[in-house]
């Protein structure tokens, strides 16, 4: 798991999100009772703007934590959801004023 750990670091860190999410993903698979991965992968989500996934990430670390260890998610691991939120309702509010603007076309 450290291994695909590392190999998601250094394709993020190589601008390869796709390939990152898909090693972060990987090592869950291998071991799903780390938070450490799952907040690499919902930062991961983050920066490619894919905030729901991010969130159901953290949905999934809360449910292992609370079920593997009567645990909460760590204040790291909540800042990043925190984030998260914010970006959703920021997204949400530039879709919905790019909704309500009128297209004003030139007379031919």
């Amino acid at each position: 798991m450290q291994c695909l750990k590392m190999l998601g670091q250094e394709a993020e860190l190589a601008g390869a999100r796709e390939k990152a999410i898909t090693y972060y993903c990987r090592a869950l698979e291998v071991d799903d009772r780390t938070e450490e991965i799952y907040r690499l992968l919902m930062a991961c989500y983050a920066r490619a703007d894919r905030y729901r996934e991010a969130v159901d990430v953290h949905d999934r670390c809360r449910k292992m934590l609370s079920a593997n260890f009567g645990a909460k998610p760590s204040s790291e691991t909540e800042a990043i959801y925190q984030t998260l939120q914010k970006n959703i309702v920021s997204s949400t509010l530039k879709v919905n004023k790019t909704r309500n603007c009128r297209i004003i076309k030139p007379n031919s």
